[in-house]
């Protein structure tokens, strides 16, 4: 999804591509700790990687939806006749 956004260059760019970033590291500690970390996580630790995943998921779906918005906005816009 980010070399997607990135494709398209916005202000919106550096967002997404953060929250995406943010996503994937949790991912990656939640569920496959050995791609980033020596050995596993466990308890709190675990936790946190839990909902850095969680977070960042959130953070693409709602800046996806706010640019979608804005580009929708733009668009239209942009096509209306001047007054």
């Amino acid at each position: 999804m980010v070399p997607l956004a990135v494709a398209w260059p916005d202000r919106f760019v550096a967002g997404h591509a953060a929250a995406a970033t943010a996503g994937l590291v949790g991912f990656y500690l939640f569920l496959a700790p050995g791609v980033l970390v020596p050995g596993r996580l466990d308890g709190a630790a675990l936790g946190a990687a839990g909902l850095l995943w969680v977070a960042g998921v959130a953070g693409v779906l709602a800046l996806s939806v706010v640019w979608l918005a804005a580009v929708i906005r733009d668009g239209l816009g942009a096509r209306r006749p001047p007054a």
